[in-house]
């Protein structure tokens, strides 16, 4: 007969190991976001980092620092580098984890300036607050025409 305590240590294994092999997010695009980024002219340079959120969605943060001074200027920048971040998302990541992948993490460093440019900067629709972090990269989709 099995005792209690090698039953419980048995199905604890057993839940670990069935639990190791599920995939949970999207595949690693870091690297192939970073250097779409880095290629937009005015980005000096972008790092990223992919993880799961609290509530298990996986979600892309970064930063892309901008070889300006001038926010206008920024911004443009900014829109170049986010439109060829979304658009590596799109190839990388064609089906439906590529347009709920959250990015609202994803910051544009102007030089010299201690606030950083956010989405909130291109989705002049969502002016009325704060919070990004449900963004997702298919909801900037139309904005660079992509279906």
């Amino acid at each position: 007969m099995i005792s209690r305590r090698a039953a419980v240590i048995g199905l604890a294994s057993g839940a670990a190991i069935a639990l190791s092999g599920c995939r949970v997010g999207a595949a690693d695009i870091t690297m192939a976001v970073g250097e779409a980024a880095r290629a937009v002219p005015g980005v000096s340079s972008a790092g990223f980092s992919q993880a799961l959120s609290i509530t298990f969605r996986t979600e892309l943060n970064g930063s892309i620092s901008l070889a300006t001074e001038d926010r206008a200027a920024g911004v443009g920048i900014f829109d170049e580098a986010m439109r060829a971040v979304i658009t590596t998302i799109h190839s990388e990541l064609p089906d439906e984890s590529g347009k709920a992948l959250l990015i609202g993490g994803i910051t544009g460093g102007i030089e010299r300036r201690a606030n950083p440019l956010t989405l909130l900067d291109l989705l002049p629709e969502q002016s009325g607050t704060t919070d990004v972090s449900g963004v997702t990269a298919g909801s900037l989709y139309a904005r660079y025409g992509i279906q």
